[in-house]
């Protein structure tokens, strides 16, 4: 990582320079093909990217064929997105890839998975909701963040 980074989040600063000249009103993480996979063994799982980056147990990324130590996580993004004033989209897999997919009877647990990374930010900053990655985000967490509106 470069030793002098903008405001000290360990970005270059090329490269926000280069995104705050685009002014991008959403930043959206993780992308199509990372957060699904070539099979789902391999897809993206946000409870894995938080915490120290050195402590990431990473993944195989196998539609490009390297590994990836997970640097950029979820507080990374959060960062990121509050750099830029971009309002920041959260993507989960919802148990599809590009060669298999969950049955639907099993689509229950993916779904409180999936609620879970939102309300780990927003229970540690605005409704206290209880559970462990709240704590482990309030750690962290030094957001001001409003509700997408969709």
């Amino acid at each position: 990582m470069p030793s002098d980074t903008h405001k000290g989040h360990g970005f270059r600063k090329e490269l926000i320079s280069m995104l705050l000249d685009l002014r991008p009103r959403f930043l959206r993480f993780p992308g199509g093909c990372f957060v699904e996979g070539e099979w789902l063994i391999n897809a993206f799982r946000w409870k894995e990217i938080i915490g120290p980056w050195e402590q990431r147990p990473g993944h195989f990324g196998d539609v490009w064929h390297y590994w990836t130590d997970d640097g950029l996580g979820y507080y990374e993004f959060l960062q990121l997105a509050e750099d830029l004033d971009a309002t920041p989209i959260w993507v989960v897999n919802i148990g599809i890839s590009h060669h298999d997919k969950i049955n639907i009877s099993d689509i229950a647990p993916l779904v409180e998975v999936s609620f879970q990374c939102p309300r780990s930010l927003y229970g540690s900053t605005i409704h206290a909701i209880s559970d462990k990655y709240s704590s482990l985000n309030a750690l962290q967490a030094k957001f001001s963040v409003s509700i997408i509106p969709h």
